[in-house]
């Protein structure tokens, strides 16, 4: 499985030919593999020089369902489709974080996850139809003019540090005791910051409050988890649905276990996501933009991995 980093990427030492306006194409220097890096449960990432990202999943994600395409298994290849595009998403949430020049965040969705052969890249199938159709121009022997990924790009290149970097941040996260609860608030933080650089604040704020809220829950039952002497009815009651998010926050922020800041942020977040939703209250720029901050920030303090996407590096930093 593979897909494009988007917008157009280039990752590594730029092809020389790049530099010189008029020389020849070598198109070898396009296919040519950057970073290689295995992961836990046998999942390997190759990073080709012209933004590809092929992904052998090896047994991850449980592929053994998509292999019987009958009807009745339809939902269960879709849920294997998302589980992959939220592990992509994740890593390029960590990309961003490594890239010294940030790029625009682009969330990637499963209909643009196609199949690639692992050993050199090209393209077989999958993605949509545009898409796909591209792709497999530029993996073929097309003429330049129809080669999206000759097209001049406006920003730095990608360095091989900077993507070995990201592999090793996604290690991180693939080694949290709930793995899929890591990765898909991992991509919430990407989705988050894809919002907000699209200057949709609404989605910004809710992807974020939605990482956020799952966040606080886990830091309030290990809280109540390393206590004695409360018994199971009154644990139950205080990690149960009665106890809300800003009741959750402020015990956690008495407990010393929110700083200051971030609680104040947290709350301030809360109380634009509801006026959002209940009074349908516009989200402003500012609104949004701390929301992130903060999901980010209690990101770090419960996964203890450090996302920082380019929202981050605009902002003064929460906590």
């Amino acid at each position: 499985m593979a897909h494009y980093i988007w917008p157009p990427q280039w990752v590594g030492p730029l092809p020389e030919w790049v530099m010189e306006p008029g020389r020849a194409v070598n198109r070898d220097d396009l296919a040519a593999v950057v970073a290689d890096v295995e992961l836990p449960v046998g999942i390997r990432i190759r990073a080709f020089r012209d933004g590809m990202l092929a992904f052998d999943l090896g047994s991850w994600g449980d592929p053994v369902k998509i292999r019987d395409a009958s009807p009745e298994n339809f939902e269960a290849v879709a849920e294997y489709q998302v589980r992959c595009a939220r592990l992509m998403n994740a890593h390029l949430a960590c990309l961003h974080t490594t890239s010294q020049w940030p790029f625009k965040p682009t969330v990637l969705a499963p209909n643009r996850v196609m199949n690639v052969r692992w050993a050199d890249g090209r393209f077989e199938s999958g993605g949509d139809e545009i898409m796909g159709l591209a792709l497999w121009k530029a993996r073929s022997e097309a003429s330049d003019w129809n080669d999206w990924r000759l097209l001049s790009r406006s920003s730095a290149p990608i360095a091989t540090e900077a993507m070995e970097e990201s592999f090793e941040l996604l290690r991180d996260l693939l080694d949290q005791p709930k793995q899929d609860v890591a990765l898909l608030r991992a991509e919430l933080l990407f989705r988050s910051a894809a919002a907000y650089s699209d200057h949709d604040s609404s989605a910004a704020l809710v992807h974020a409050w939605t990482a956020t809220e799952g966040l606080l829950g886990d830091l309030f039952a290990d809280y109540w988890d390393g206590r004695e002497g409360i018994n199971r009815k009154r644990r139950d009651f205080l990690k149960g649905s009665d106890v809300t998010a800003r009741v959750t926050a402020e015990i956690l922020s008495l407990a010393d276990l929110l700083p200051l800041p971030l609680y104040r942020a947290i709350v301030t977040a809360l109380n634009r996501r509801n006026a959002w939703l209940h009074n349908q209250k516009a989200v402003t720029s500012g609104d949004a933009a701390s929301a992130v901050m903060a999901a980010q920030a209690l990101f770090e303090l419960v996964e203890g991995v450090r996302l920082s996407l380019p929202l981050g590096r605009q902002l003064h930093s929460i906590g």
